[in-house]
């Protein structure tokens, strides 16, 4: 420190004197006067009026060194206020930002910027406060107002031209409330300044939830008529599109697509494959990107049922045929077992429908007794391997054949596609038109070739990694467990005398014999067959053969590796996706909680509006229209519709407990009966 003051004496340190030129031995003469000198730890001071006048001449005037004095004790002051306000704008703005993202509908960046700016005025205020000699009616201590311009310039530069202006927002801050200093209104009005509340809420969300997925400007359409029997404001276009943008939660998400769509927009876990060869399976179909015409003249593709080692990416088995059925899919089946000998601790399939078939049910039901597990998922992490192999099954191996289309009309990849001159050529031209075998032909040819070439981020083949990789908890399955396990078993009746099966929307039909006949006509018997030329029958009950009987003529992610930890985090996976899916649905009963409030009535207005028109009350009320029905031949006498309940199917919206409740003649059921003693009606 140069200078300081004490008892409003300057005094000058001996350091300073010495940098202006003066040497230690005249200021020691200086300091020969009884009282000039002081000493303030290490370093020593003279007073100012202790300097000869001709030495003056060449310093400050003892005014300018008390005015320096002063800057640098107010400069002192607003950085200690400026570091306070600093620390609150970081440290304290967490807790504001939720709350103005959710109310104010903001993006993250700028719900971010306005609980720093909340968290900053919060403190500002409590130390305006403290300013004070008692209260805001004190008055303002000197000097605080500036110090506080100034700590906040040094944040925010340039936001107030003047203190003037800073102190006028204060006092808004006072009487409005933060709110009214952080966010700009103006920015947030849709033009007319309308509040809208949870009503407008309840009306949006509720047709948002209708499974027709409706834009914008018909759900404005359809709340319409609701606003004006609720007595509530209209909101625009863009409030509506504001609103689907940044409250489409989980549960109204789900009855407006899908749950597979909602699925893919929910938190996944992580799969890591499986460590050896035959520990999973996973399997899936795909198209052949090639084109056939079939005996009816159409163009038709050819499906690749595939099911690949977890491990290896090996394609173990697969079949190709004209669609994605049981039949194909067994085939896939009996091919990789018949390939490998075995069958994987794992076999890991999506929601297929050949799930739900008897034939599923019995080959589920047998490899089950052997010890494999069948998991069925929608999770597409749980089968990376199958679908992510078929896109470099196109783009490395199917492109370089002939007749390749691409991945079809809805890729989104510039390199996805033939071009469209090219797939016409290969869709209408005579003889450029493959045929079934020639594709069949390909497929096989790209499979083996996948199976035998390395890919990027391995060091071997498929085929390669797989022979020698150990197999440890793969199932061995010998001819007898083969013929067992894909011989399909399923019960059907013999009716009048013969077997009739559907197999991918063909029927097959089979006529028993007269002993079969006299025995069993009527009955339910087990069948089993390997293809439909000809099936084997067995005894319902003892599984004993009865015999078999030919078609007749006609036209025709894995288990074994998962540790506890691995468990832990697929539950916690679970459970965060739970978690959402509950909270979503709270927010919302919360909405209609809040709009019920409101309005009573606010969801019979609802599920009034979204209820299809019956057009036969209409034709009562509507001379012309009925005139008009009746003239094209409509009996209403006879005539009986469908009846017409709101096609919101969403039950939170619907609001069923509820309903059910209001509309009971019966007491509640926590209402408690009193037993009135005699005595006492007596004495009344």
């Amino acid at each position: 420190m140069k200078f300081k003051n004490i008892s409003g004496e300057i005094y000058l340190s001996y350091q300073f004197l010495k940098e202006l030129g003066i040497s230690e031995r005249t200021i020691e003469k200086w300091s020969a006067k009884s009282g000039s000198v002081i000493k303030d730890g290490k370093y020593c001071f003279i007073k100012y009026s202790a300097v000869p006048k001709q030495t003056k001449s060449k310093l400050p005037s003892e005014s300018e060194l008390l005015a320096m004095l002063a800057s640098d004790k107010k400069d002192s002051l607003v950085n200690d206020v400026a570091d306070k306000l600093k620390y609150a704008q970081i440290n304290k703005c967490a807790q504001y930002r939720v709350y103005y993202r959710d109310t104010y509908f903001l993006s993250s960046e700028d719900a971010l910027k306005c609980a720093m700016k909340r968290a900053v005025w919060e403190r500002l205020m409590e130390i305006y406060k403290e300013s004070h000699s008692a209260s805001y009616n004190g008055g303002l201590k000197k000097g605080a107002l500036e110090m506080l311009y100034s700590a906040y310039n040094n944040l925010y530069k340039g936001q107030y031209s003047s203190k003037h202006a800073f102190l006028r927002t204060i006092n808004t801050c006072k009487s409005a409330g933060f709110d009214s200093i952080i966010i700009d209104k103006r920015k947030l009005s849709s033009g007319n300044n309308q509040k809208y509340n949870e009503l407008h809420a309840l009306f949006v969300g509720g047709v948002l939830s209708i499974g027709k997925a409706y834009g914008a400007p018909e759900i404005l359409s359809q709340i319409m008529p609701m606003c004006a029997k609720a007595n509530i404001g209209v909101p625009s276009l863009s409030w509506v599109k504001t609103f689907i943008k940044n409250h489409s939660r989980h549960n109204e998400y789900s009855s407006r697509y899908g749950s597979d769509k909602t699925g893919k927009t929910m938190p996944y876990a992580t799969m890591q494959p499986a460590l050896h060869a035959d520990k999973q399976w996973q399997v899936d179909g795909w198209n052949l990107p090639f084109y056939f015409k079939n005996e009816f003249g159409r163009l038709d593709k050819l499906t690749l049922i595939a099911i690949k080692d977890a491990y290896s990416r090996k394609i173990v088995g697969y079949s190709i045929s004209r669609s994605e059925n049981r039949i194909s899919i067994m085939e896939a089946f009996d091919d990789a077992i018949s390939n490998t000998g075995c069958l994987p601790f794992e076999i890991v399939v999506d929601n297929h429908s050949f799930n739900k078939t008897k034939e599923a049910e019995s080959f589920i039901n047998e490899i089950t007794k052997i010890g494999v597990h069948w998991t069925v998922t929608e999770n597409p992490q749980y089968k990376s391997i199958a679908e992510r192999g078929f896109k470099k099954l196109g783009e490395n191996y199917c492109k370089r054949h002939y007749g390749y289309i691409g991945q079809g009309i809805k890729t989104r990849e510039k390199n996805g596609r033939s071009s469209d001159e090219l797939i016409q050529q290969y869709a209408t031209k005579a003889g450029k038109i493959l045929s079934e075998n020639e594709i069949i032909l390909i497929g096989v040819s790209v499979v083996n070739e996948f199976n035998n070439t390395v890919s990027n981020g391995f060091n071997a083949s498929p085929n390669h990694l797989y022979d020698q990789s150990e197999k440890p908890v793969r199932f061995e399955i010998d001819l007898y467990e083969r013929l067992r396990i894909l011989t399909k078993r399923a019960e059907h009746k013999i009716s009048r005398g013969q077997i009739n099966i559907v197999i991918a929307g063909k029927k097959y039909e089979y006529q028993v014999n007269a002993e079969t006949f006299d025995k069993y006509n009527g009955k339910k018997v087990a069948v089993r067959y390997a293809t439909p030329e000809l099936i084997y029958l067995f005894d319902i009950k003892t599984d004993k053969s009865i015999g078999s009987v030919k078609q007749k003529s006609k036209i025709h992610g894995a288990l074994a590796d998962q540790t506890e930890h691995d468990l832990q985090k697929l539950a916690q996976n679970k459970g965060r996706t739970k978690g959402i899916t509950t909270q979503s649905i709270k927010q919302t009963e919360n909405i209609v909680a809040k709009a019920l409030e409101i309005n009573p009535d606010a969801l019979e207005i609802m599920h009034y509006h979204t209820t299809p028109k019956d057009t036969m009350k209409e034709a009562e009320i509507n001379a012309e229209v009925k005139y008009q029905a009746e003239k094209r031949g409509v009996d209403f006498s006879r005539l009986t519709t469908v009846p017409k309940t709101t096609e919101i199917t969403n039950p939170v919206y619907l609001n069923k407990k509820q309903t059910r409740k209001d509309l009971s003649p019966f007491s509640p059921a926590s209402h408690q009966i009193s037993i009135i003693e005699p005595d006492y009606i007596d004495n009344e």
